[in-house]
């Protein structure tokens, strides 16, 4: 036979679980008629196997990163609690020690029965000094903590 090989085709197929690509082509002869066909089987079972088994632990994989990106999600939610937490501990604290020497304050002043008016006025004025300064540091306390949980939520 003497002629061109014309009229390629490829295609995947599997026999007897093994893997092949056969390449197809028509032998025409000098007029251009099909004279014959030539087939040629390329056995890719190996490849083909290394790619199943690649894909099996490309999901395995992509599952694990899920679940790690899950975890890393729980983590930083737990840190930002503790930090919360933490935080309300301090405020607590720092209000409580505010409060306290506010009332010790006060009971100086009950003491004190025999000061004269304008001593009490001032004594009194110096009371409302503190109180306001305890609570402008409540107000602060509160404007950081509003501040911080906004950081956390946004």
């Amino acid at each position: 036979l003497t002629g061109e090989i014309s009229g390629d085709a490829e295609q995947k197929i599997v026999l007897k679980n093994r893997h092949f690509i056969v390449n197809t082509s028509a032998i025409r002869d000098k007029n251009d008629k099909k004279a014959g066909i030539v087939l040629i089987f390329h056995d890719i079972t190996e490849e083909q196997e290394l790619i199943d088994e690649l894909e099996e632990k490309n999901v395995l994989i992509s599952k694990a990163n899920e679940e790690l990106m899950q975890a890393i999600d729980i983590d930083e939610a737990l840190l930002a609690r503790e930090e919360r937490e933490k935080i309300a501990v301090e405020i607590r604290q720092e209000l409580e020690a505010k409060i306290n020497e506010t009332i010790r304050t006060i009971d100086a002043l009950n003491s004190r029965g025999q000061e004269s008016r304008a001593q009490k006025e001032k004594n009194l004025h110096g009371l409302a000094g503190q109180l306001r300064r305890v609570l402008a540091d409540i107000r602060r306390i509160v404007y950081q903590t509003k501040e911080h949980e906004g950081g956390h939520e946004g």
